[in-house]
């Protein structure tokens, strides 16, 4: 049970509206906590171990630049709690650079793990999320809807995502 949030604020700073938002949803989970922000060409993350006031204040935020953002707040149900698990995840893949920030479980990781090149060794965590997020950044597509559209349909469980790229904020159920 996490809790995940995504902005699309034309003309502001995102980063303060998704703190804010998963602030809200704390009770969801209070392991960790993360931002991720577009400026519209780079994506920007922090994310770090504690309760959401604690990581994402006023020290950070002014950094975390850009229009569009997602934040999330774990409560792990894979993966220990440590920095590398803590989410939003961010790959700069070979396709596309993107984060995503995830609620549920997937069911069939180790299928998911066969399709990804390199295996297990490319992942820095122990999480569905991450493994999720190489799949989308290796995906050879035209785009991160594409690449959606291509990899969703292989995975097996209950989940929620925001994904954040560049260009736009996207949510699934």
């Amino acid at each position: 049970m996490c809790g995940v949030f995504g902005v699309v604020a034309p003309g502001q700073e995102a980063a303060r509206i998704a703190a804010l938002g998963i602030f809200a949803l704390q009770h969801r989970g209070q392991e960790s906590a993360g931002v991720a922000v577009s400026d519209g060409d780079q994506l920007m993350l922090y994310k770090d171990l504690g309760l959401v006031a604690q990581v994402l204040d006023d020290r950070r935020l002014p950094s975390l630049r850009g229009e569009l953002a997602i934040s999330h707040c774990r409560y792990s149900t894979t993966g220990s709690t440590v920095w590398e698990n803590a989410q939003p995840t961010l790959r700069l893949g070979p396709r596309r650079a993107l984060a995503v920030g995830h609620n549920g479980n997937l069911v069939n990781t180790r299928e998911l793990l066969a399709r990804l090149a390199g295996g297990r060794a490319r992942l820095p965590a122990s999480t569905d999320t991450e493994l999720l997020t190489a799949l989308l950044a290796d995906e050879p597509a035209a785009d991160t809807v594409d690449a959606l559209c291509r990899v969703l349909p292989t995975t097996r469980g209950a989940y929620s995502l925001v994904i954040l790229d560049e260009r736009r904020v996207i949510g699934v159920r």
